[in-house]
C-alpha cells in the first residue's frame, strides 16, 4: 500500500470514526427528548423510536418497529393523519394537528403531532403531550357550563345571590340583588359587600362572623342590617358557602340573601305590642294570667306577686293547678277539658289560691 492509499484509509477511518461520534451525540439528544420522535416508511411503518415512547405510552422499541403507526389511533386520527401526510407528499405545507394516541394499556392520550417528509427515508415526526392542556380545557368548560347554569338559576330567583373571590370580592350579582340594592352589577363588582351595603345600624357581631369566615374559608349563616344605594334599611338572613377546587382551595364563596324586612318589621311590632301590653297589665291590682291547653302558666302580671308573694319568673311554666287548693283542683280542670274539646264560652267561678305562706287566697 502506497502512501497515497494509507492516506485515503485513514481519511475514511477519519469520517468513519466523525460519524459515528455524531450518531452517538444525536441518539443521546433524542434520547433525553420528552417528546415522542418517531420515523416511519411511506407506508406509515415505524422503523424507529425515541426512549420517550416508552416514557410516555409504555412501548418499547422492539415492540412497535414495523408496526404501522395508525393500529395506535382511533378512526377519526387515523382519517387526521392520513390526511396530514397525504397533504406533506404534494409538498404542501401544513400545520401541526391534535390526535389520541393509544397507550400501552390501551388508554387515549393528546398528543400534537408534527411531521416533515423526506424522499429516502419517509417521515419523521414528533408528538408533543398536551393531555394536561386537554384536561384543563375540559375542566374549564366544565366549569362555564356550571356557572352559565348557576347564574340561569340565580337570575331567577327571588333571592340576593352573590358570587365573590376567595377575597370576598364581587364577582357577580343578580338582577334580585340589583332591584334591591338599587346599584348594577357593573357598579359593584371589584367592591366589598360590607364596605358597599353596611352602615351604623349593621350588626358588629355579624360583621366580625363573616369577616373571621372570609378570612379563615369557612360558611356562615347570620341576620344583618344593610343599606341600599339612597340609604334605606334593609334586614337580609345571609347564607354563604365557599367554593372549593379538586385541590380543597378556596376560589370563590357564594352568598344567598333573603329579604326578611317585612317579617323583622312584623316581629318589632309584636315585640312593641307585647311591651305596650304587659305595662298596662302590670299596673291592674288583679291577677293576669294566661295558660296552655295543658294549664301551664305562660304569663302572669305583676300583681301575681303582690298577691302570692311568688316570684314571676319562678312562677312561669309550672301548671296553675300547683297553686289551687285542692278543693278548687276540679274546677279548673274541667275547664280545661272542656276548652279542649272546644267548649270556649266564658266561665266565672271562685277559687283559692295558695300562697308562698300556705294560705288561701280568694279570687
Amino acid at each position: 500500500m502506497n502512501n497515497n492509499d494509507e492516506l485515503q484509509v485513514q481519511i475514511q477511518y477519519a469520517l468513519v470514526e466523525k460519524l459515528s461520534n455524531s450518531n452517538r451525540r444525536q441518539a443521546k439528544l433524542l434520547a433525553i427528548l420528552d417528546e415522542c420522535i418517531f420515523e416511519c416508511d411511506k407506508h406509515l411503518n415505524l422503523t424507529y423510536i425515541n426512549e420517550a415512547w416508552e416514557k410516555k405510552l409504555g412501548y418499547s422499541s422492539d415492540s412497535l418497529i414495523g408496526s404501522n403507526i395508525t393500529k395506535l389511533m382511533n378512526c377519526d386520527d387515523i382519517m387526521h393523519f392520513v390526511a396530514y401526510s397525504c397533504c406533506l407528499l404534494e409538498g404542501k405545507q401544513t400545520p401541526s394537528v391534535e390526535i389520541q394516541i393509544k397507550n400501552s394499556l390501551g388508554l387515549l392520550n393528546w398528543f400534537e403531532l408534527r411531521l416533515v417528509y423526506d424522499e429516502k427515508s419517509g417521515f419523521i415526526g414528533s408528538l408533543y403531550d398536551i393531555q394536561r392542556h386537554k384536561d384543563s380545557q375540559l375542566l374549564l368548560t366544565q366549569q362555564q357550563k356550571y356557572v352559565k347554569r348557576l347564574s340561569l338559576v340565580a337570575s331567577h330567583t327571588n333571592n340576593l345571590v352573590i358570587i365573590t373571590d376567595k377575597f370576598g370580592v364581587i364577582e357577580w350579582v343578580n338582577n334580585s340583588f340589583e332591584v334591591l340594592t338599587g346599584y348594577t352589577c357593573d357598579e359593584v363588582i371589584g367592591t366589598s359587600p360590607g364596605h358597599l351595603l353596611q352602615g351604623p345600624k349593621t350588626c358588629e357581631k355579624s360583621r366580625k362572623v363573616m369577616s373571621h369566615a372570609v378570612k379563615n374559608g369557612l360558611p356562615f349563616q347570620v341576620e344583618t342590617t344593610n343599606y341600599d344605594k339612597n340609604g334605606n334599611i334593609y334586614w337580609v338572613a345571609i347564607d354563604a358557602n365557599p367554593v372549593r377546587d379538586d385541590e380543597g382551595q378556596v376560589k370563590h364563596f357564594i352568598a344567598i340573601e333573603t329579604n326578611i324586612t317585612q317579617r323583622v318589621k312584623a316581629e318589632q311590632a309584636m315585640a312593641e305590642i307585647e311591651y305596650n301590653y304587659h305595662s298596662v297589665v302590670d299596673n291592674i291590682p288583679d291577677i293576669v294570667l294566661r295558660l296552655d291547653t295543658f294549664g301551664n302558666l305562660l304569663f302572669i302580671n305583676q300583681a301575681w306577686q303582690r298577691v302570692l308573694h311568688s316570684k314571676v319568673d319562678e312562677s312561669l311554666g309550672l301548671p296553675i293547678i300547683k297553686f289551687i287548693a285542692k278543693e278548687d283542683v276540679e274546677k279548673i280542670s274541667s275547664t280545661l277539658l272542656d276548652y279542649k274539646q272546644g267548649k270556649r264560652d266564658i266561665r266565672r267561678f271562685d277559687i283559692r289560691l295558695i300562697n308562698a305562706q300556705g294560705i288561701n287566697n280568694w279570687v
